[in-house]
């Protein structure tokens, strides 16, 4: 992979969901690999950045990601449609121990695609190291993903479990969304 060609792209994400969820915890988490008990109510939106390296197939892909940490609240649903603009992709953050937060998937994803159209979407149940308080089960996890047509992680901001995989997955899931609309299949 090293002699391989590299194409440098720049990738809009958002991270939605409910207030507390810890959307803004998965971000530290990833982009400064720390984690931090108080809770910061975010306000309007904060921009962090990642330089990644993806391989693919064909060559090497070095993607700066702008992450978008939005306010959770769903009141703020205009200013949400403002910050979906440009947006190549989102994660879907639930509590995985609250299950009301869970239930607005829905709300999250028919927001964010009636704003920006077939963009990927990644869905994550957060704050799984609270194991004996978990309000779904797998069969759950796997039914809610089938309905948005897209894949989960249950993730864990605190520890770190798949917090790193999941950013990467919705990468990779990115630019095979980008290569299939630059070379649709013909039937």
């Amino acid at each position: 992979m090293d002699n391989e060609p590299t194409k440098r792209v720049k990738k809009k994400i958002v991270l939605l969901g409910d207030p507390a969820v810890g959307k803004t915890s998965m971000i530290r988490r990833f982009v400064l690999n720390s984690f931090d008990e108080k809770y910061v109510s975010t306000i309007g939106a904060r921009v962090s950045k990642k330089e990644i390296q993806v391989p693919t197939m064909v060559y090497n892909v070095k993607m700066d990601m702008m992450i978008w940490d939005l306010i959770g609240s769903r009141e703020a649903s205009r200013l949400h449609q403002m910050y979906y603009r440009g947006a190549d992709g989102a994660i879907v953050v639930a509590d995985i121990t609250r299950l009301s937060t869970i239930e607005n998937f829905d709300m999250w994803v028919s927001s964010f695609r009636s704003a920006v159209g077939d963009k990927t979407v990644l869905m994550v149940y957060n704050k799984t190291d609270l194991e004996g308080y978990w309000t779904m089960d797998e069969h759950g996890m796997e039914a809610m993903a089938a309905k948005h047509d897209t894949i989960y992680y249950k993730t864990s901001a605190k520890t770190g479990v798949n917090v790193e995989l999941a950013f990467y997955r919705l990468a990779e899931l990115m630019l095979e969304h980008d290569h299939k609309k630059r070379y649709p299949q013909k039937d």
